[in-house]
């Protein structure tokens, strides 16, 4: 290639560079990333086409059931506050719009994810150590064959029984 053709196409390439990020802006192809901090979390989420990617929301905190549910739910308020913020405060820059459609589109459509984590409740906990022993003493009179065991399994299955039954 020689020296004009070179220039040439660094000239074309320095005109059409900007058009192209411009249309590439409009348009929403390039996948963004944005992390928001609201009341105190840090809401992750990709978007795309000018649409946020329901799967990529608070993506970052999967991991962790609880922390995940938290995310989620203060993301679906974020869009909604988003949302009407923006419809309440108009203005005429086309990106403004494309924002506008995107949260609403998520605060009408986005569905978070509801956990709860509890502890077992105190019955809960001695129901399963019942039903646990009487499961052991099952195993254990199988394998021995013995009397013995056979008896203090059949005591421990009924006790399990009983309990089951009472709660």
């Amino acid at each position: 290639m020689d020296v004009p053709s070179v220039v040439f196409s660094v000239f074309m390439q320095a005109l059409v560079s900007p058009f192209q990020a411009e249309v590439s802006d409009i348009i929403g192809t390039e996948i963004g990333v944005k992390v928001v901090e609201y009341r105190g979390t840090a809401i992750d989420f990709q978007y795309q086409l000018w649409q946020i990617k329901p799967p990529s929301v608070c993506a970052a905190k999967r991991n962790n059931i609880q922390d995940f549910s938290d995310c989620t739910i203060a993301a679906k308020e974020l869009f909604r506050e988003t949302c009407s913020y923006l419809a309440n405060n108009k203005k005429s820059h086309w990106q403004y719009k494309k924002l506008k459609n995107m949260y609403c589109r998520a605060a009408s459509s986005y569905s978070p994810t509801y956990a709860s984590i509890s502890r077992p409740s105190q019955e809960d906990m001695i129901i399963r150590d019942a039903k646990q022993k009487c499961s052991l003493l099952t195993l254990q009179a199988g394998e021995t064959g013995s009397v013995k065991d056979e008896v203090a399994r059949k005591e421990a299955c009924q006790k399990y029984k009983k309990m089951k039954g009472a709660f």
